[in-house]
């Protein structure tokens, strides 16, 4: 009888993580069908409006990143049941890379900039873990940012133990405590959430504390902040 509910449980896992990243796959097919629609209309259109070649070359590379991104969410699938698998060192900037050009479009409507601290120590974390952690995070701050030009930061703080400790920041939106309530009881509690101030934020812990890590919302700032505590390599 345990043997089946261990099966049961097993077949809900499985069923919930491929329902999550089916969701997060959608996204960067939806970018590269779109880059090569209007590379597609240049071509077409060529000799009567002409796309110049920075801006086709700015489409390829989103495309190409997108490509790239489908690529991690493909090993991630992989390994999956492995777990006992050995992580790899991942780089934190060139993730965050990856989320700014999937992002582009959303940030420039936003007038968004995010600024990373450069060479921020590896991780020892799983990949697409971390791109699904600042992704939602980076969106949290895009659709509820209401200053003139958000600035998103993220920056390394300090080294605890085997963790080390991130600072992400924004400046847009300067929070009520009943917002601040809502986002502590996210964290913090076990309940299932769905206030506006708890968009993303389940996905985030979630997959923070999968990998050994954890989230601490700082209070007293002008805008948004958090501590996010990942194992170092």
């Amino acid at each position: 009888m345990e043997a089946i509910s261990d099966d049961i449980l097993d077949r809900e896992i499985n069923k919930n993580f491929l329902r999550k990243y089916h969701h997060d796959m959608r996204e960067p097919l939806r970018n590269i069908s779109s880059f090569l629609q209007i590379i597609k209309m240049d071509i077409s259109n060529i000799n009567t409006h002409p796309m110049n070649s920075s801006d086709l070359l700015y489409y390829i590379n989103n495309a190409i990143n997108c490509l790239s991104i489908l690529d991690d969410f493909n090993n991630s699938i992989l390994n999956y049941t492995d777990k006992n698998q050995n992580r790899k060192p991942q780089n934190l900037n060139l993730i965050i890379n990856k989320i700014v050009c999937l992002l582009s479009n959303q940030m420039i409507k936003r007038k968004c900039n995010i600024e990373v601290q450069d060479d921020l120590p590896l991780l020892k974390c799983s990949a697409i873990d971390l791109f699904r952690i600042f992704k939602n995070l980076i969106e949290n701050a895009i659709k509820y940012a209401v200053c003139n030009e958000l600035i998103i930061k993220i920056s390394y703080k300090d080294k605890l133990n085997d963790n080390i400790i991130l600072l992400f920041e924004d400046n847009g939106k300067v929070l009520s405590r009943e917002t601040i309530k809502e986002i502590k009881k996210t964290l913090y509690e076990d309940s299932n959430n769905s206030g506006i101030a708890s968009f993303g934020l389940p996905i985030v812990r979630e997959l923070i504390t999968k990998n050994n890590g954890s989230i601490t919302f700082l209070e007293g700032n002008s805008g948004c902040a958090y501590e996010i505590s990942l194992l170092a390599l």
